[in-house]
């Protein structure tokens, strides 16, 4: 993981063919995503603050948006 200026740069592996996003990060399931090479830009809002659930959406995307850019 690459950190600066409170965002992240954080790998999703997704079968082999991997994205390396900066990632701004906020308690609860909060999270702007920005693929650039893609031109896109994922944003999630959440209130599962303090539990693994805010975990969800890396799995989400890295389940289902990215692979439906193939």
């Amino acid at each position: 993981l690459n950190y600066s200026y409170w965002w992240w740069q954080i790998d999703f592996p997704n079968n082999g063919n991997p994205f390396t996003p900066t990632v701004a990060t906020g308690n609860g399931g909060q999270y702007i995503m920005c693929f650039p090479e893609q031109e896109m830009v994922v944003v999630f809002t959440g209130g599962a603050f303090n539990s693994q659930k805010q975990q969800m959406p890396f799995g989400i995307v890295n389940n289902f948006v990215l692979p439906a850019l193939r």
